[in-house]
């Protein structure tokens, strides 16, 4: 991944606020359709995602899929349609993501919200969805990352003090 500059430090959205990532964290911009979310029953699996694509699909039209772009960096991933954010998923509240079996350029990701539920977010991307796929796992394995290596720290920290 790539630093890039500051994009937004706070954008409204129905007063919501959605957080960008910070200036010195990096991230990845990959353009992309948004066909929309769907509730799915559990947190994981790649049936959950498949029929959340498929049940997007057929309802709808490939036409009305909103042209958006995908902002994924090691905490967080957003998504944007024109100058509107409709996705705010940190890292650690996605539990799967996939390619679709039929299709390679589709594919969703489950996101745990607030309340508890699990939402599945479908995305067209051109050429295929592999692009996105192993940007997403990319920034999962860095977030992992830097969680045993904050553990790593504070158990190193936590020795010292009993010296």
């Amino acid at each position: 991944m790539k630093r890039c500059p500051k994009i937004h430090d706070k954008i409204s959205v129905e007063n919501q606020y959605y957080v960008m990532v910070s200036e010195n964290e990096s991230h990845k911009m990959i353009p992309c359709f948004y066909g929309g979310s769907i509730s799915v029953p559990k947190p994981f699996g790649i049936q959950e995602v498949n029929d959340a694509i498929e049940q997007t699909w057929s309802t709808t039209p490939s036409e009305k899929w909103s042209a958006a772009r995908v902002f994924i960096s090691p905490s967080k991933i957003n998504i944007s349609v024109g100058n509107s954010f409709i996705v705010d998923c940190r890292i650690s509240c996605l539990p799967f993501f996939g390619i679709a079996k039929n299709d390679t350029k589709l594919c969703g990701f489950i996101q745990r919200t607030v309340s508890n539920a699990f939402v599945c977010h479908v995305l067209k991307c051109e050429p295929n969805a592999g692009h996105f796929c192993h940007t997403l796992k990319a920034a999962c394995e860095l977030r992992y990352q830097q969680f045993l290596d904050s553990r790593y720290d504070g158990d190193r920290n936590r020795q010292k003090s009993y010296c």
